[in-house]
């Protein structure tokens, strides 16, 4: 069960959309968390704040009773996305029974999951067909991203993520993720540092234990540096700390209408068989530059 089940659960779909769904939702750890915002469009329009007032953003200032305040207004960019689409399509024979379907189905689906799960972090708004930016082209460079071979070794120290979970100004931080290695690494800084078994740090997430820091949930994903996408910045993998929220935060967002779409069977021309199509529809908002915070370099 995740956040983005729960929507999903909502919805009055056919049999075979809600199976797709379900697949997708659970091949991806981490994409089943995001919150899910329902659009009627095909376009999301927000606006990505830089400052909350025109100060620094952060703070604000007292006054006597009988003061006075000088205005400022917040920054912002005014953003307007288009839907994400995903796809994947087979053919199979007539004469296939099916328990082969629904394998090839499965499988479509899972694909689907993994491209949508690799986008989230990696994708870039000008990759062709892709209108958003993953997170980590979204937290590259910001105030809330940390280094941790410029403070070091490169070794995991848990005051760096103690750094990145400070650096969430908008709301409490209620998501970590991070890579296999980076999960082997925080483990191991988890043990050092506390002489505790990282197995007493685990919590309930919907029946499952998963470990958890200052009670945030740890996600893995193989999508982060070292995993399958490649290596990040100076070589080493990442930790992310997100505020994932449908309000001010990182959060996913669709048009029911489109979040599933099958098609098939289409007759294939001259053939015998029939041809299936699977799509997802999905979009990518990160509200705020303090919603999400990254260490980066991780070696060990």
């Amino acid at each position: 069960m995740s956040a983005l089940y729960t929507e999903v659960a909502k919805l009055q779909v056919p049999m075979l959309d809600r199976i797709v769904a379900d697949t997708i939702i659970a091949t991806d750890k981490f994409l089943g968390q995001l919150e899910i915002v329902p659009n009627d469009s095909i376009q999301f329009e927000y606006n990505q704040y830089s400052t909350y007032n025109g100060n620094s953003g952060a703070t604000s200032s007292f006054a006597a009773p009988d003061g006075i305040v000088t205005p400022s207004s917040a920054s912002y960019t005014n953003t307007i996305q288009k839907l994400s689409f995903a796809l994947e399509s087979f053919n199979i024979p007539d004469s296939f029974q099916t328990p082969q379907f629904a394998a090839e189905w499965g499988a479509k689906s899972k694909v689907i999951a993994r491209t949508l799960g690799k986008a989230v972090f990696n994708a870039k708004s000008t990759d062709t067909n892709v209108n958003f930016s993953g997170l980590r082209q979204v937290v590259s460079g910001s105030v809330t991203d940390t280094g941790c071979t410029a403070n070091g070794s490169g070794s995991m120290d848990l005051q760096y993520l103690d750094t990145a979970i400070h650096n969430i100004k908008v709301g409490t931080p209620n998501c970590i993720v991070t890579s296999l290695q980076g999960l082997t690494y925080l483990k191991r800084a988890i043990r050092t540092a506390a002489a505790t078994p990282a197995m007493e740090l685990m919590q309930d997430n919907y029946g499952n234990k998963i470990l958890s820091y200052w009670g945030i949930p740890i996600y893995p994903s193989e999508w982060i540096g070292n995993g399958l996408s490649g290596v990040e910045e100076n070589t080493g993998t990442s930790i992310y700390v997100m505020y994932n929220s449908p309000l001010d935060g990182v959060f996913a967002w669709t048009q029911w209408a489109n979040f599933i779409l099958t098609k098939g069977p289409i007759p294939v021309p001259y053939s015998v068989a029939n041809n299936y199509t699977i799509a997802c529809g999905l979009g990518l908002v990160a509200a705020s530059p303090y919603a999400i915070s990254r260490v980066y370099g991780i070696t060990g």
